[in-house]
């Protein structure tokens, strides 16, 4: 049982490290945003969607209270005329119209918060992305410029000797052997003084 646990270890190990040297943090981070896109895409077709029904429920609302008012006119235009059979019709009918646009209108107000919320909630999304962009371009000039630094800076370390064909401020390492300091660039076996 011990060789199988040991292979599966070995196995898992040598996977991860392939999928780690795959890792391209700015392919990953470029699809990060990619997704994120995506998303707001959906966002933004709810919030038309939550839009559009608001309207309607605001225009059904305002349609069934003026159905409501044209039954009242109706009432009152049979008890004019001595009708009161047709004005208690025309009065029960006004009571359902006007029942009905209270319930949308109460709908429409709820509806109305909700698609408040759900714009707050896309105009955050857009802040997110564009602060990833943002995120994203400096964290590659940071992976950038630490390719290009010497590998004792990296490590921690500070060179302690000025090259004499190297721009202001570039030093060579003095841990290294003289004869195997280069004079214009940095060498690979650097083993600089740690930083103070």
């Amino acid at each position: 049982m011990g060789i199988f646990d040991r292979f599966s270890t070995l196995l898992r190990s040598n996977i991860n490290d392939l999928i780690s040297r795959a890792e391209n943090p700015e392919k990953m981070l470029n699809q990060l945003i990619t997704d994120m896109r995506s998303q707001l895409a959906k966002a933004k077709q709810e919030v038309a969607g939550a839009i559009a029904d608001e309207k309607k429920l605001e225009s059904d609302a305002l349609a069934m209270k003026k159905q409501a008012e044209e039954w009242e006119r109706r009432a009152m235009l049979a008890v004019q005329e001595g009708r009161d059979d047709l004005a208690k019709q025309a009065l029960t009918r006004y009571n359902e119209n006007l029942q009905g646009a209270q319930q949308l209108q109460e709908t429409w107000v709820k509806s109305k918060q909700e698609t408040e919320a759900l714009k707050l909630s896309l105009r955050q999304l857009n802040d997110k992305i564009e602060e990833a962009k943002r995120k994203k371009n400096i964290l590659i000039a940071r992976a950038r410029r630490a390719e290009a630094l010497p590998s004792c800076l990296l490590k921690g370390r500070v060179p302690t000797r000025k090259l004499r064909s190297a721009p202001a401020g570039v030093r060579a390492c003095s841990a290294a052997p003289r004869s195997l300091r280069p004079a214009t660039k940095w060498a690979p076996w650097c083993a600089c003084r740690p930083r103070a």
